[in-house]
């Protein structure tokens, strides 16, 4: 069921013009946020399960917005 809800998000951005280029800035600016809010209590596991988690959501929003092949850009 989440997995259809993302897909469906992923759909609606497009159409707000939502492209594959502005999910890294979106990526880079949710793992900002959370260095800054959770400070040391943001452990490098935590840290990676975010990341992994964000790539995961970015994935399945682009998925089926177009037929062209998909890559994942790093948050590293």
């Amino acid at each position: 069921m989440f997995g259809s809800i993302v897909e469906n998000l992923g759909k609606r951005h497009a159409l707000f013009g939502v492209t594959e280029e502005h999910y890294p800035a979106l990526g880079a600016a949710l793992m900002w946020s959370l260095d800054k809010s959770l400070g040391p209590s943001l452990t490098p596991d935590a840290r990676e399960a975010w990341r992994e988690l964000y790539e995961a959501v970015q994935l399945s929003m682009l998925r089926d917005v177009s037929e062209k092949p998909r890559h994942t850009p790093s948050l590293k």
